[in-house]
């Protein structure tokens, strides 16, 4: 396809927002093995079965970006396509657009993740105790957020995964890990 023809995307690659992974492959992988405890230098084995990573992708969540103002501020919040979890989005955040980007498959239609966002930032208005309540959506757009995905082998063949947000470097919660894993379970499907 050519980069110019934006006429002939199908539906499903819509031109979307994507957000700058800031970490590489070898920093993801230190972070996710991180250091020795000192439980593990008590068992012979214990650190290399616990450290081992399997593999390590860098994957792409499918993400809605809501952007909301007040008569004073301009919030935005990233919204996960899959199951809906809410994340307030720390201003300052590095964003490129680029014409496609593949990422797993999103469950959620654009105008649910509009009001999932805009429900989440009234609350965090109230939280603040901002003298301003009213919020209007300014704009809902598709976007792919970067996360680093490692896999261990535990025991008795069963693997565990460990889901690093490629931006922040800091490990994703039980949320995020959930999201991936039923997003990745529809690609297969689909596949």
């Amino acid at each position: 396809m050519e980069r110019g023809s934006q006429a002939a995307l199908a539906p499903e690659q819509e031109r979307v927002v994507s957000f700058a992974a800031k970490l590489n492959e070898e920093e993801a992988r230190r972070a996710l093995v991180g250091r020795p405890t000192w439980f593990s230098l008590l068992l012979p084995g214990a650190e290399r079965r616990s450290k081992d990573l399997v593999h390590l992708e860098l994957v792409r969540m499918p993400y809605a970006l809501v952007t909301a103002a007040t008569a004073t501020t301009t919030l935005r919040c990233l919204v996960d396509r899959v199951h809906g979890e809410v994340s307030r989005l720390a201003p300052g955040t590095e964003i490129e657009e680029e014409t496609r980007i593949d990422c797993l498959p999103s469950k959620l239609p654009l105008g649910q993740c509009s009001e999932l966002g805009k429900r989440f930032l009234i609350r965090s208005l109230i939280l603040l105790r901002s003298a301003s309540r009213t919020l209007s959506i300014q704009d809902c757009e598709a976007c792919s957020y970067p996360v680093f995905v490692g896999y261990r082998q535990r025991q008795r063949g069963r693997l565990d995964i460990r889901v690093l947000d490629a931006v922040t470097g800091k490990s994703c919660g039980t949320g995020v890990k959930r999201a991936f894993l039923s997003a990745a379970a529809a690609a297969q499907s689909r596949a």
